[in-house]
């Protein structure tokens, strides 16, 4: 991981603050070095971010969450877009940013950017594009994108104990 410092934490409830379906609660907390805001990977990628870090717990706000936003660039090339939550069980998506004529398909694999004091580290997977629509009328593409991560009956995640720069 880019020699990042990474620690993993149970899984100790999914969904269950007042039944928010976007957040995991974890066993790990400030005590193992974990901040808030830091990624949480799971196998195959990026699937949240740490929100409220206690002690000894945390949760962990998934990026499917509507309100999530996170710079991604499509591998291969230098398209650099905005994805977003789109709901339980939808696809994330990328509604602006990717130029109709980029060489973005499906099947294109999106990563962290980093840039911008980019709250990730850059080049973790995100999601792989599933459907691209194009937008004839401002010349931009909308990716609807599979989270490459796994985020179902997770028994335990990483979370990668990374600093955005400027911070602090």
């Amino acid at each position: 991981l880019g020699g990042q410092e990474t620690a993993v934490a149970e899984v100790t409830a999914g969904s269950v603050s007042n039944f928010d379906p976007y957040i995991l609660e974890i066993n790990k907390g400030t005590q193992s070095g974990i901040r808030e805001g830091m990624p949480v990977i799971s196998t195959g990628g990026l699937i949240g971010r740490i929100e409220n870090p206690g002690l000894r717990d945390a949760r962990v706000r998934l990026i499917t969450d509507p309100g999530v936003n996170i710079g991604v660039l499509a591998i291969g090339t230098k398209e650099i877009g905005i994805l977003s939550g789109n709901g339980v069980g939808q696809p994330l998506k990328v509604t602006d940013g990717i130029p109709i004529s980029a060489p973005v398909e499906v099947g294109s694999i999106l990563v962290t950017s980093g840039l911008d004091r980019s709250p990730y580290p850059e080049g973790f997977a995100v999601g792989s594009v599933v459907e691209v629509i194009p937008n004839e009328v401002n010349l931009e593409k909308e990716l609807l994108v599979e989270p490459t991560g796994q985020m179902k009956n997770l028994d335990f995640v990483t979370v990668v104990l990374y600093e955005p720069p400027g911070r602090g």
